[in-house]
């Protein structure tokens, strides 16, 4: 719509005033009121046949969807849509048109992040790009259907390292006293390596025995839950609280005064001291739910433990087949469908009701 304007001078004059898709405004002074209508309509067109031609650039899509998923994602996330688009950009040239960038020119750069990389960053890179155009499709006006849906590749999926037992306390004896805290703590929480290293001493409720851990793996945002301690991880974080003093962060660097941000280097010098093979801190995750199971701990509970939202993301991380050889043994045992095997099924079924009907807060003896 026109809007009228007076300048220094006093002389009043009409601008005619359109908004484009990214957002911005563009205006131009006319001599008139009907000047400046005509002016808009005939802007107006030119946005929509701008539009509708797709004259948008690659490197345009990239900025507009990298800004708008900026305040809804996570900073790692962010960053690996970030890569994303670098390694695209420099494979296409960043001013080649949108509707230019074909499906086989988008097989070509997947294919060759397959053969430099892996068929599974590959796919990594695949999901980023068709969520980018489709979102283009709806804020931008990009023709359909999505050009850049590159069929799967393959990857070799090898199962995660889980240390033995024996070995992480290899490990924990070759370690440092706040060492050997830090460890502790991944193996009585099972707490993700970031969760662990954001974690506050307003997150830490000594008296009631109990921590908080925030996590960003969910859609909802950033989200916490608490965890009952261990009276093991109770006193490694009494002792914490001494050497810290106050600082903000339960684990922190005391000679430049910053949280930790990743302690790889220290798991890789533990184990090669330890002489054991070597694991990081998902690993720990990973043998703290297969110390719970071993233990008999339902299903149910340690997906409560390690804070998952599907029992199936939990079952990948149990690595024993405790409950399945229990299982065999029962259904193929000999004696099983003779006299009396009824009433010992009914038995052994309220006795298997009875051990899972425990809270979380009972578990965590399994630790220590």
């Amino acid at each position: 719509m026109p809007i009228r304007r007076t300048d220094r001078k006093g002389q009043s004059s009409w601008f005619g005033r359109i908004s484009l898709p990214s957002g911005k405004s563009v205006e131009k002074r006319c001599e008139s009121k009907r000047g400046a209508q005509e002016w808009e309509i005939l802007a107006r067109s030119r946005v929509e046949r701008f539009e509708k031609t797709d004259t948008v650039s690659l490197a345009y899509l990239a900025e507009r969807y990298l800004d708008n998923v900026q305040t809804r994602l996570s900073r790692n996330s962010y960053n690996d849509k970030c890569c994303v688009f670098r390694g695209l950009l420099q494979f296409v040239p960043p001013t080649t048109l949108v509707s230019k960038v074909s499906y086989a020119r988008m097989e070509a750069f997947l294919d060759q992040i397959s053969k430099e990389k892996s068929g599974h960053r590959a796919n990594k890179y695949r999901v980023h790009l068709v969520r980018a155009y489709n979102w283009g499709i709806k804020a931008l006006g990009l023709p359909t259907p999505n050009p850049w849906t590159v069929e799967r590749y393959k990857e070799d999926k090898h199962p995660r390292y889980v240390p033995p037992v024996a070995d992480f306390w290899l490990v924990f004896d070759c370690a440092e006293e706040e060492e050997k805290r830090i460890l502790l703590t991944f193996l009585n929480t099972a707490g993700r390596m970031q969760e662990i290293f954001r974690l506050k001493w307003e997150d830490v409720d000594l008296e009631n025995g109990r921590l908080r851990l925030w996590t960003n793996k969910r859609r909802g945002g950033r989200e916490f839950d608490w965890l009952p301690m261990t009276t093991d991880l109770s006193q490694t974080l009494k002792a914490q609280r001494v050497l810290t003093g106050f600082c903000e962060y339960v684990f922190t660097n005391l000679a430049t005064g910053t949280r930790y941000i990743s302690r790889d280097h220290m798991m890789r010098r533990l184990c090669t001291k330890a002489g054991v093979k070597g694991f990081g801190f998902h690993a720990i995750r990973h043998l703290s739910a297969s110390i719970l199971d071993n233990a008999g701990v339902p299903l149910a509970a340690i997906q409560e433990i390690l804070r998952h939202r599907s029992s199936h993301t939990t079952a990948r991380y149990i690595h024993s087949l405790s409950g399945t050889k229990i299982a065999l043994n029962e259904a193929f045992r000999r004696d099983r469908g003779q006299n009396g095997g009824d009433e010992t099924d009914k038995a052994r079924g309220v006795s298997a009701s009875q051990a899972s009907a425990g809270k979380v807060s009972q578990l965590v003896s399994h630790f220590e």
